[in-house]
């Protein structure tokens, strides 16, 4: 445990200051330099890592810490009325000998204020078996992650790269008022990749994939004369037996998944032209159960994923880049009936089918235009649409939520150097969400009381079929930290505003939705 410890902070050490190697970048860090890899070579920045040793690229990296805020009443009905956060990053990209690495640590402290009928971490990651009250309140959670990727150099004649990644997420949160949850999340993601060099314009690239996931919900009483409600959700409103259960000292559950898959790509390079194609397969199955002593399915969730894009670029001096992206998800989630068998002290299943299913269908089109100067990027365009097609089914009573949305954004930055070595960077972006599908069906039952359909389906379809107007600015001022420093400091202010049309909903919600940011960091 010590080794991985220390390990673990030689690695961040060299992310926070690097490890300087011959590069092509001489003078000061500007901000607009990694925006210039990001669209000159896009295979950098694939989910294969064995990508990075496919191009040439400097030593950049940034450290910075930041804080935020974000509140307004447009928001869905899981979401924390108000939401506040601390956060630290430090990430790098940067060759070394025969390899190259890209990485980055995250530190993020987090407030949510006033949130309703979620005792988990994030209520909308899918899985539709989370545990509820009604009682809400505020949050305070941590977010851990670290992200490295490595690759070699083109081996075997200049052949093959070889690549590997390790994603660690780790979370945590609780909340002080009872009936009060305690949650604690580790996912570790591991793809290896490899490319295969056909000829000098053409590659091939593959890489695996593959995720573990677990979360322990722990929910305890510190008042154990007042008894309260736990909503235990199956999905669409419905959750178990039509009613709340009772509890008076605590309740757990635990969620454990893995993912596996992986993707093919194909890469054309030349100067004048860049192309990556790629297509990919995920599957995911998560168990839930409630206990620990005496353990109970409380549910199963799984979905196949199938993801497609195409990237062009033409990385003149006024370049230009075309993205097109196609990404479904399969959902399906299993109920279990278990009965307590006395003889062999355990729940034993008696039935189980799958109730709720689901897709979600996700398609995505970008242009960005724009001019170098030097190795960085002066000022860049773009125009965005993405359309998002939801929906979701319980199979009894036949409930059914449908919602198609389009998001149209356009969007840009310009970087001025008003002396040789301060820069200033603003941006805008300003975009439409319109809606092309709106159907909510929910099948009242006398046993129950609908109490979940009307505190979270129906606000959250109200909230997914508002037309609403999108806008948000950032500036950013870079300058040395001293004469002849390559490092530069900078200060980042941002914002952003969410405005429904009032045209759309179902239920006309109201009001707004904004956040705020403030950064100051170190280009190195």
């Amino acid at each position: 445990m010590n080794l991985i410890r220390y390990n673990t902070i030689a690695v961040l050490l060299l992310l926070a200051f690097g490890v300087r190697a011959q590069d092509s970048i001489s003078g000061i860090r500007l901000p607009g330099q990694l925006k210039y890899l990001e669209l000159t070579q896009p295979a950098l920045f694939t989910d294969n890592a064995a990508a990075l040793g496919t191009a040439e690229f400097p030593s950049l990296g940034s450290t910075y810490a930041s804080g935020s805020f974000q509140g307004g009443s447009f928001r869905r009905p899981q979401q924390p009325a108000e939401e506040s956060a601390v956060s630290f990053r430090s990430e790098r990209m940067m060759p070394l000998g025969k390899f190259r690495f890209a990485g980055a640590f995250t530190f993020d402290q987090v407030w949510s204020r006033r949130v309703m009928m979620s005792d988990v971490l994030d209520p909308y990651r899918g899985n539709p078996y989370i545990l509820a009250d009604s009682v809400g309140g505020n949050w305070n959670k941590q977010f851990y992650r670290l992200d490295l990727r490595a690759a070699t150099v083109p081996l075997a004649g200049g052949k093959i790269n070889l690549g590997a990644e390790l994603h660690y997420n780790a979370s945590t949160g609780a909340r002080q008022n009872d009936p009060r949850p305690l949650n604690y999340l580790n996912q570790i993601d591991a793809p290896p990749s490899l490319v295969w060099h056909v000829s000098p314009v053409h590659a091939l690239g593959i890489n695996g994939w593959y995720r573990s996931y677990k979360e322990e919900l722990d929910i305890k009483l510190v008042n154990t004369q007042n008894s309260q409600n736990l909503y235990k959700l199956l999905g669409l409103g419905e959750y178990e037996h039509g009613a709340p259960d009772i509890i008076s000292t605590g309740y757990s559950r635990n969620y454990e998944g893995s993912q596996y898959g992986g993707d093919l790509q194909y890469f054309y390079r030349t100067d004048k032209l860049k192309i990556v194609l790629s297509g990919g397969f995920r599957y995911y199955s998560e168990d839930v159960t409630d206990g620990t002593s005496k353990p109970v399915n409380a549910g199963k969730y799984t979905y196949n994923e199938y993801r497609s894009s195409v990237h062009l670029v033409l990385p003149a001096h006024m370049g230009h880049s075309l993205t097109l992206s196609f990404n479904a998800q399969d959902r399906k989630g299993k109920e279990y009936h278990q009965v307590y068998d006395a003889a062999s002290e355990s729940f034993q299943t008696i039935f189980s089918s799958v109730f709720y299913t689901g897709t979600q269908n996700t398609f995505r089109a970008a242009y960005e235009l724009f001019r170098n100067s030097g190795d960085a990027c002066s000022w860049f365009a773009g125009v965005e649409a993405v359309f998002t097609d939801l929906d979701n089914r319980y199979a009894y009573p036949r409930n059914k939520q449908a919602a198609g949305r389009g998001r149209y954004s356009l969007y840009g930055e310009k970087n001025w150097q008003p002396a040789k070595r301060t820069s200033i960077t603003a941006g805008m972006n300003a975009g439409y969400v319109s809606i092309f599908n709106n159907e909510l069906q929910y099948v009242a039952r006398d046993y129950s009381s609908g109490y979940v359909a009307a505190a979270v389906l129906h606000p959250d379809q109200a909230w997914l079929t508002s037309e609403a107007f999108l806008a948000g600015a950032h500036l950013q001022h870079t300058f040395p930290l001293k004469d002849g420093s390559r490092n530069a400091f900078f200060i980042r202010g941002e914002g952003s505003l969410t405005k429904p049309t009032g045209s759309g909903t179902e239920s006309g919600l109201s009001g707004s939705r904004s956040s705020v940011c403030f950064t100051i960091g170190i280009l190195n």
